[in-house]
């Protein structure tokens, strides 16, 4: 991608000097000196720490509703973060986000956006459980069911609903938005 993002600047580069309005002679200098500055600024960009990195809150916007988060983390294909009004830790997919707004805190003793590289599975299986849960899944967003979570196993969500308790096994591919209830203990 890196060499034919180059190698189209090139291309651009020579067809912008044969068609300049002087008709001046082309000069291989002048190309090789554009192409350095381009080649430059390519490499800086990607070198330099993305912003996002800077943000101590995020706003995260669905179809349905807004809401901002502190103590940011973003993995493979979730986010998560405290919600800023409640003691609430919220996972989201990034697959029912619709939009992510960046943001710069007053108290600058809130962490910094944290990023993981590993899915929604792995990061659930480090939660403290049991634990009361809500949940929405991808299928019927509206409904949000609440339970007692005892773990994940093979790609599932263990959860135990009602006064019965009843196991329910929940697809963790299935889940649009997570939320914990956070006890300090």
């Amino acid at each position: 991608m890196f060499v034919a993002s180059i190698f189209s600047n090139l291309c651009i580069t020579i067809w912008i000097r044969r068609s300049s309005v002087n008709n001046d002679q082309m000069h291989i200098e002048d190309i090789f000196e554009d192409l350095e500055a381009q080649f430059d600024s390519v490499t800086k960009k990607d070198t330099n720490h993305p912003f996002h990195f800077q943000a101590r809150i995020i706003d995260i916007k669905t179809m349905n509703f807004s809401l901002k988060l502190i103590a940011p983390i973003i993995g493979l294909d979730f986010i998560a973060g405290l919600d800023l009004e409640k003691p609430i830790w919220h996972i989201f997919s990034t697959r029912c986000i619709s939009e992510v707004h960046f943001l710069e805190a007053q108290d600058q003793t809130l962490p910094k956006v944290r990023q993981l590289t590993e899915p929604m599975e792995t990061f659930l299986q480090h939660i403290p459980l049991p634990g009361l849960m809500r949940w929405r899944t991808f299928d019927n967003p509206e409904l949000v069911r609440i339970g007692a979570v005892r773990g994940t196993s093979d790609g599932f969500l263990m959860t135990h609903q009602g006064a019965e308790a009843q196991q329910i096994c929940v697809p963790i591919l299935s889940l649009a938005q997570l939320s914990i209830d956070s006890v300090d203990v």
